[in-house]
Protein backbone atom coordinates (compact mmCIF):
# COMPACT_ATOMS: atom_id res chain seq x y z
CA UNK A 1 0.00 0.00 0.00
CA UNK A 2 1.50 3.23 -0.81
CA UNK A 3 1.51 6.11 0.94
CA UNK A 4 -1.51 8.47 -0.59
CA UNK A 5 -3.51 5.33 -0.47
CA UNK A 6 -2.41 5.02 3.58
CA UNK A 7 -3.09 8.65 4.57
CA UNK A 8 -6.36 9.12 2.34
CA UNK A 9 -7.39 5.29 3.96
CA UNK A 10 -7.02 7.07 7.66
CA UNK A 11 -9.10 10.27 6.95
CA UNK A 12 -11.69 8.23 5.60
CA UNK A 13 -11.94 5.91 8.26
CA UNK A 14 -11.60 9.28 11.10
CA UNK A 15 -14.22 10.82 8.44
CA UNK A 16 -16.58 7.44 9.00
CA UNK A 17 -15.99 7.72 12.51
CA UNK A 18 -17.19 10.96 12.98
CA UNK A 19 -20.17 10.30 10.62
CA UNK A 20 -21.54 7.73 12.76
CA UNK A 21 -21.63 10.10 15.97
CA UNK A 22 -23.73 12.38 13.55
CA UNK A 23 -20.89 15.18 13.78
CA UNK A 24 -21.66 15.69 9.87
CA UNK A 25 -19.61 19.20 9.74
CA UNK A 26 -16.77 17.36 11.08
CA UNK A 27 -16.90 14.41 9.12
CA UNK A 28 -17.43 16.68 6.01
CA UNK A 29 -13.79 18.50 7.38
CA UNK A 30 -11.88 15.04 7.41
CA UNK A 31 -13.02 14.06 4.06
CA UNK A 32 -12.65 17.67 2.47
CA UNK A 33 -8.93 17.11 3.97
CA UNK A 34 -8.40 14.10 2.02
CA UNK A 35 -9.94 15.40 -1.41
CA UNK A 36 -7.33 18.48 -0.68
CA UNK A 37 -4.64 16.49 -0.03
CA UNK A 38 -5.79 13.87 -3.87
CA UNK A 39 -5.66 17.15 -5.40
CA UNK A 40 -2.50 18.45 -4.16
CA UNK A 41 -0.48 14.71 -5.28
CA UNK A 42 -1.95 15.70 -8.40
CA UNK A 43 -5.45 13.45 -8.89
CA UNK A 44 -3.57 10.68 -9.33
CA UNK A 45 -5.99 8.15 -10.32
CA UNK A 46 -4.63 5.75 -12.77
CA UNK A 47 -4.02 3.76 -9.13
CA UNK A 48 -6.59 1.70 -8.61
CA UNK A 49 -6.47 1.48 -4.88
CA UNK A 50 -6.20 5.40 -4.89
CA UNK A 51 -9.22 6.03 -7.08
CA UNK A 52 -11.36 3.75 -4.68
CA UNK A 53 -10.42 5.13 -1.79
CA UNK A 54 -10.92 8.75 -2.88
CA UNK A 55 -14.03 7.77 -5.29
CA UNK A 56 -15.53 6.56 -1.55
CA UNK A 57 -14.43 9.20 0.27
CA UNK A 58 -16.40 11.70 -2.55
CA UNK A 59 -19.18 10.03 -1.69
CA UNK A 60 -19.45 9.36 2.21
CA UNK A 61 -18.67 13.45 1.67
CA UNK A 62 -21.42 13.64 -0.31
CA UNK A 63 -23.44 12.02 2.06
CA UNK A 64 -22.63 14.00 5.23
CA UNK A 65 -23.75 16.89 3.60
CA UNK A 66 -27.20 15.27 2.60
CA UNK A 67 -27.42 14.27 6.25
CA UNK A 68 -27.00 18.14 7.72
CA UNK A 69 -30.20 19.13 9.36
Amino acid sequence: MNALVESLTQIKERGNLQFKKKAYKEAIKLFSEGVKLFEEQGKPIENLEVKTVITQIFTNRSLAFHSID
